[in-house]
């Protein structure tokens, strides 16, 4: 089977909607001994381009320890299905002003909320950093369609 291709514009368009639509996709860090961690995370696409995606943390997480040692991250969003696959890699960096990650706040659902707002009820954790990534390759898959082979792009060359 050949494999089709798909635009950089159209990969971008299909990696915009799946993270609209979800919002929540699994960020992967590594920590000091270079064993990996992931977690749900909720981003947001900033600006009309696909070079950034902000997000927020709470101050205490261990996250921020694993960033700061190892900035380079990867996110995993996906369909309800699983259908539809995007992997963005790139490297992320935390912003003191949490203001700068606005956007990502005004989406949080209200589970997240009050996950942020009632389980991290430690002092440390009452203030967020606000974290960007800056986009540096996308793959994207749709098995579904037929596009079972990652369609990738480097961003930024």
């Amino acid at each position: 089977m050949t494999r089709p291709e798909m635009s950089l514009q159209n990969v971008i368009e299909a990696t915009r909607r799946l993270i609209e639509a979800r919002f929540v996709g699994v960020l992967s860090t590594v920590d000091q001994n270079l064993a990996p961690h992931s977690r749900w995370m909720g981003a947001v696409v900033d600006g009309d381009r696909l070079d950034r995606l902000m997000s927020v943390s709470a101050r205490g997480s261990r996250k921020l320890v694993q960033i700061r040692d190892h900035p380079k991250v990867c996110w995993l969003f996906s369909d309800a299905h699983d259908d539809e696959v995007v992997q963005i890699s790139g490297t992320i960096r935390l912003l003191e002003d949490e203001t700068l990650a606005g956007p990502v706040w005004e989406h949080l659902d209200q589970a997240t909320r009050n996950y942020s707002m009632n389980v991290l009820s430690e002092a440390e954790n009452l203030w967020f950093v606000g974290l960007e990534t800056v986009v540096e390759q996308v793959e994207y898959m749709n098995p579904a369609a037929g596009l079972t082979h990652p369609v990738v792009y480097r961003l930024g060359d």
